[in-house]
């Protein structure tokens, strides 16, 4: 093989960067000796040299020379790192890479974050009744449902009812206080002893309504039949002097008159009464009655009575509202929601646990026009439990890289460097879902470069990937972050340059544009970031669909 003309041989690049170290070396003693003489001539005085323009100066020339040889270097250094890093990958895969998926739910995940341990303890101060309300405050990603979760796991369950809360439900404030009652009704309906409890304290509260109107519905049935029974018109027109037949006639007229006015008037009313008695009485451990949702539903005061009446069937009970998503909610909602909840707070044997972006929940307090929102939002939480993104979490970060998909210390040091100059933060199913992919585009690295030793030849070695180099950027891809594919956009035509993005974007146009642009990306060989973009592009994303026939395969 080394006597292929279009291979790379190691001792030869070697020997070739040492030259272009030691030609660097001269041409920046040289630089540094013109830079100085320019500054001692710009001292004095060069105005007879006013009209004469040098094409170019020594020092640019210099300068120049340097950039040329800086590049040479560069690109030297990146050929000498593929070459090694494909054969240290040969060595260690001589069968070839097979990719390790894993399940991309937190479930299957275990809890390197020492969160279950966090969570027992938050447990222990609820479950003592020391607090009313719980804030897991943190940001997107942080895991601050999955640590709700784990929670709810530590509560104890005798005598409790966990209710979950989804804050994106409803945005009304009525709306939102009767969705609080129709969750602790479902409860009623999953106890067979608690159910019959509360239809027989519905039928002892409405048996007043039911008995009201059923007296005077005899009452005006006994009229009606005293009217029929004696005949009253008939005496009265045979006393005025009409005929016996006509006297008749007209007694049956005035009977059926009077009746059918009672029905309209009094019987159908009350009926109507009774049966709305009886079906508040029979149906609401199950639905609101029609016309009670039409007329009462929402209003604070009718729903705080109905919340009452299970509270004091459960009087041994307490009752612990985990509300989530609430940062998923607009601003009016999120207020909305905080001044609904409220209603529950005058109820000793209720608590309230809340998940909370803080930023978000902030913004909406302040948004809504008052002026201390931290201060305001201390009144709906008594303890505070705030979650760190796991971007940070370097101990996590490694135990999941190392021991669930067994990348070496070298590869999970960049994969820190990645998470850490991440703009956002990521959430544990995310993390995963990096894993997976970059353990593809490690398989497809090694099966297309490495086992072909693609990354020796010439004519391919700088469209080969720098697999370490290469990490970093791939998890800014994953992630969502656009830089990499708008470097590409503007950048692709520089292809072969070598040059660094830092270098190219000096001028004020691209500078301007990628000011927000985190150094670490700045500072990437461009051509790094070029060839895993277009890795990128052909490679397909692991979807979860297929997790259950790639491990198969593997298998």
């Amino acid at each position: 093989m080394d006597n292929d003309s279009n291979i790379y041989v190691l001792d030869d690049i070697k020997k070739e960067l040492e030259e272009l170290y030691a030609k660097q070396k001269i041409q920046e003693e040289r630089f540094n000796i013109l830079e100085q003489s320019e500054r001692y001539e710009q001292v004095g005085d060069n105005e007879w040299n006013d009209d004469y323009e040098s094409p170019i100066s020594d020092i640019e020339a210099a300068a120049n020379e340097l950039y040329d040889t800086n590049l040479f270097i560069t690109r030297n250094e990146d050929i000498l790192q593929k070459i090694e890093q494909c054969e240290e990958f040969k060595k260690k895969y001589v069968s070839g890479y097979k990719r390790i998926i894993r399940n991309q739910t937190h479930k299957s995940v275990e809890d390197k974050l020492n969160r279950k341990e966090e969570a027992r303890e938050i447990a222990k101060v609820v479950n003592s009744k020391q607090v009313k309300t719980v804030g897991i405050f943190g940001a997107w990603g942080t895991g601050k449902s999955t640590f709700l979760e784990y929670l709810k796991e530590e509560l104890a369950k005798d005598k409790t009812k966990i209710i979950d809360i989804k804050a994106t439900e409803y945005s009304d404030q009525e709306k939102i206080w009767a969705y609080f009652f129709s969750k602790m009704k479902e409860d009623v309906k999953k106890d067979y002893r608690l159910k019959v409890c509360y239809f027989f304290l519905r039928v002892k509260k409405n048996i007043k309504k039911l008995f009201v109107p059923l007296s005077y519905l005899v009452l005006v049935i006994a009229l009606i039949s005293i009217l029929f029974r004696y005949d009253f018109f008939n005496d009265f027109s045979l006393m005025m002097g009409i005929d016996k037949n006509t006297a008749k006639l007209i007694n049956g007229g005035m009977n059926w008159f009077i009746s059918i006015l009672f029905v309209i008037k009094w019987i159908l009313p009350l009926v109507e009464q009774m049966m709305e008695a009886i079906n508040v009485t029979i149906n609401k451990f199950s639905f609101f009655p029609k016309r009670e949702v039409e007329e009462k539903l929402g209003y604070k005061v009718v729903v705080k009575e109905y919340i009452e009446e299970i509270i004091n069937i459960w009087k041994n009970y307490r009752f612990i509202f985990c509300v989530d998503e609430l940062d998923r909610c607009s601003n009016a909602a999120i207020m909305s929601f905080l001044e609904a909840i409220q209603l529950l707070e005058d109820y000793d044997s209720v608590q309230i646990i809340y998940t909370i972006d803080t930023e978000i929940v902030l913004n909406a307090i302040k948004e809504s026009g008052i002026h201390n929102p931290h201060n305001y939002l201390k009144k709906y939480v008594d303890l505070k439990v705030d979650l760190i993104s796991i971007n940070s979490q370097s101990d996590y970060i490694e135990a999941i890289a190392k021991d669930d998909y067994e990348f070496s210390m070298k590869e999970i040091e960049k994969i820190k460097l990645a998470l850490e100059n991440l703009e956002i933060n990521i959430s544990m199913r995310d993390y995963i879902h990096i894993l997976n992919s970059l353990s593809e585009l490690k398989e497809r690295w090694i099966t297309e470069e490495v086992l072909s030793e693609k990354c020796k030849r010439k004519d391919v070695s700088e469209d080969t990937l720098n697999w370490y180099n290469s990490i970093p950027i791939a998890i800014f891809f994953f992630a969502g972050s656009f830089w990499p594919s708008k470097i590409y956009s503007d950048f692709r035509i520089f292809k072969r340059a070598y040059a660094k993005v830092y270098h190219i974007a000096q001028n004020g146009k691209i500078e301007q544009q990628y000011k927000d642009c985190p150094n670490f990306i700045k500072q990437t060989n461009l051509i790094d970031v070029l060839n895993v973009w277009r890795y990128l592009q052909e490679m397909p994303p692991v979807y979860r669909e297929h997790i259950n026939e790639v491990q198969t395969n593997m298998e």
